[in-house]
């Protein structure tokens, strides 16, 4: 279990993302959102990224990623992060 919060990341940042993800992690004192990595979007306040590769070789300390990404292009990011060690949070496809 790591010292203090868990350092979360977001991959895609779209309206479910900040609606639902974002809060949840800056409400709960448990989790730290540490960055961010969407093509189009930004997170204010945290470090923002163009791609997961990106995210996972600059922030050190990640925990976990959370992938709010459409589901065709899913697989890949959660492979590549948990082959790098990191927790993975996938939502059921809509």
């Amino acid at each position: 279990m790591p010292k203090g919060p868990i350092r979360v990341g977001i991959v895609g940042v779209g309206k479910f993302a900040r609606q639902r993800h974002v809060t949840s992690i800056l409400a709960n004192p448990d989790y730290q959102l540490a960055a961010a990595c969407s093509r189009h979007a930004a997170v204010e306040g945290v470090r923002n990224f163009a791609s997961i590769q990106d995210v996972l070789s600059q922030v050190e300390d990640l925990d976990a990623v959370s992938i709010c990404t459409p589901p065709q292009i899913r697989f890949e990011m959660a492979r590549f992060a948990l082959t790098r060690g990191k927790h993975v949070l996938l939502e059921k496809p809509s």
